[in-house]
C-alpha cells in the first residue's frame, strides 16, 4: 500500500499530470478499448486514477465499481463520472487482493496498471477470480521491447520514473503466459508503438480476454 505521501502524490500530482499529458493516441486507444465492453450489469475498474476511461464508457454502463489505493476516489474522477452519468461505487484496495467476492462481476477494466502492481501474476489471478465464467477483462498496457539501446536508457531512467509515477516499471514485458495460467484467454489484441517517448515506453498493447476454466493440460 502507498504511504500517505504516496497517496497524496498520486492524487494531486500524478493524476493531474496524466490529465494534462493526454494525447490523441491515448484517447483513441481508450475509446477503442472501452467500446468493446459488453452490455452487462456488473463492471469493475481497477486503478481508475483520474477517470480518463469514464469519458468513453457507453451509455448502457450506469453502475461502476472502482478499486483504488486511496481511501476516497479523486475529485477529478468524480467530476468525469458526473459528466457521463455514472453511478460510482468506490472500494479501497490494492492489486494483490481485490476486496470482492468470487465470480461477482461480468467485466473488469484495467488500463496502465500492470506496470505498477508488485505481483503481476497475482493481479491477473484476482481478475480471474472475481470474473464470472465467460466474463471479459479489458486491458491496456505499455510493455518493454528488448533492445540494447533501450535497455541502457531504461537502466538510468527507470528508478526515477518509478519514484515519480508511484511504481511504474518501464522494463516489464507483456505477461502472456500469466494470462493463460489463470484462465484468461486473449480474444483480441492490438499493439502499436508509443508516440510519446517510444524508446522508454516501447509497445502499447490493448485487448480483451475471456475467462474460461483452465484445461487439465494448463493446470
Amino acid at each position: 500500500m502507498l504511504t500517505w505521501f504516496g497517496r497524496w502524490w498520486d492524487s494531486h500530482v500524478v493524476e493531474r499530470a496524466l490529465d494534462s499529458a493526454r494525447s490523441e493516441q491515448m484517447d483513441r486507444i481508450r475509446k477503442t478499448l472501452i467500446s468493446k465492453i459488453p452490455d452487462v450489469p456488473h463492471i469493475v475498474e481497477v486503478g481508475a486514477g483520474s477517470g480518463l476511461n469514464f469519458l468513453h464508457y457507453p451509455s448502457y454502463v450506469r453502475d461502476l465499481t472502482v478499486i483504488t489505493l486511496n481511501k476516497h476516489i479523486s475529485k477529478r474522477a468524480q467530476q468525469k463520472a458526473q459528466e457521463k452519468g455514472l453511478n460510482l461505487h468506490h472500494i479501497q484496495g490494492d492489486g494483490n487482493t481485490f476486496p470482492l467476492k468470487d465470480e461477482s462481476y461480468d467485466a473488469v477494466v484495467a488500463t496502465l496498471i500492470l506496470c505498477t502492481v508488485s505481483d503481476v501474476p497475482q493481479f491477473l489471478n484476482e481478475v480471474s477470480r472475481v470474473l464470472r465464467e465467460n466474463g471479459k477483462f479489458l486491458f491496456y498496457e505499455h510493455n518493454a521491447v528488448p533492445s540494447r539501446e533501450r535497455s541502457v536508457l531504461v537502466r538510468f531512467v527507470a528508478p526515477v520514473h518509478r519514484l515519480v509515477t508511484v511504481g511504474c516499471h518501464l522494463d516489464r514485458e507483456f505477461p502472456a503466459e500469466a494470462f493463460k495460467k489463470v484462465g484468461l484467454h486473449i480474444d483480441w489484441i492490438e499493439e502499436e508503438q508509443s508516440e510519446f517517448a517510444p524508446r522508454l515506453f516501447g509497445k502499447l498493447r490493448y485487448g480483451v480476454a475471456t475467462k474460461h476454466k483452465p484445461s487439465t493440460e494448463e493446470q
